[in-house]
């Protein structure tokens, strides 16, 4: 029997003890699920010095697939892009993204990135090869806008043609 499953109702467990039950109630020990539903009953009622802490429950919505496996799955788009192995980024063989969907892409991400006024941006695609027209504030927002397009699968080459507007125009 460990240190941590011999839990006296009438005394209030240390930090390390409530972290290691945490843990262990993430890989399915039911004991420790009790202990930590038992820390938050008592927390709720306002007793003790630990409130505000979480139940495996509140884990849903976290990428969490379930509260009860504690195993982790990537729920959106960027945490599965974030998932980096030896194979990411090599599609099927023949697979071509057509310059459709590059241009939406390069327009969504332009469009959505905090750092760049993209209202004097014209995006033009042919066979993969990226072209920017238009105006901007800066030479940072030109370089962003380039490494956006850059970073769209089946960009083969970009062309940045944006001007700096020195003068605010």
């Amino acid at each position: 029997m460990s240190q941590f499953s011999r839990w006296n109702d009438d005394r209030e467990r240390s930090y390390v003890e409530r972290a290691a039950d945490e843990v262990r109630a993430w890989l399915g020990d039911d004991e420790a699920v009790r202990r930590r539903r038992e820390d938050m009953r008592r927390n709720s009622r306002g007793e003790g010095r630990y409130k505000g802490t979480f139940d495996r429950a509140d884990l849903h919505g976290f990428g969490y697939e379930s509260a009860e496996s504690g195993i982790r799955q990537p729920r959106t788009r960027h945490e599965w892009e974030r998932m980096r192995g030896p194979y990411a980024g090599r599609g099927p063989q023949g697979d071509r993204r057509s310059d459709e969907r590059i241009a939406e892409e390069i327009n969504e991400q332009l469009t959505h990135h905090g750092m760049i006024d993209a209202t004097q941006i014209q995006v033009r695609v042919q066979d993969g090869e990226v072209t920017h027209e238009g105006t901007v504030g800066s030479r940072a927002e030109r370089r962003l806008a380039e490494a956006a397009a850059e970073s769209c699968s089946g960009v083969r080459e970009v062309f940045n043609h944006l001007r700096v507007n020195r003068n605010g125009q």
